[in-house]
């Protein structure tokens, strides 16, 4: 019995396990380089409502670049670091993190927004 090109090759399976790898890889790479981008904003000199704004971009360009790959991690980590800034603001004000709060809000007021588009989404 002789393997014909394609998928029952014996290369096939190896190089199409390697272009999902190298998709997983480029795609966490993508989300993080948002989180990089999304936690930069509270140092940056913009209005609230601009910072919220630019958040928002931020989400949206990365889930166009993923096309929506592993948006549910960025989600995640977003809630994650809101509930921690929240806590630490219930101790004392802290004007970086009151900033940083205003950032991910926007991300999470777009995650939130995509979920519910999404048509995989339980309702």
């Amino acid at each position: 019995m002789s393997a014909k090109p394609g998928y029952g090759s014996p290369g096939a399976l190896p190089m199409a396990a390697d272009l999902f790898i190298k998709d997983d890889t480029d795609t966490a790479a993508n989300w993080d380089a948002c989180w990089n981008a999304l936690e930069s904003l509270p140092g940056r000199d913009l209005p609230t409502v601009v910072m919220r704004a630019e958040a928002a971009r931020i989400i949206n360009s990365c889930r166009a670049v993923t096309e929506g790959r592993g948006i549910e991690h960025i989600e995640e980590r977003a809630l994650a670091a809101y509930r921690l800034a929240e806590d630490r603001l219930a101790a004392g004000s802290d004007e970086h993190l009151n900033r940083f709060m205003v950032a991910l809000d926007g991300a999470l007021s777009v995650l939130r927004q995509v979920r519910w588009e999404s048509p995989d989404s339980p309702r």
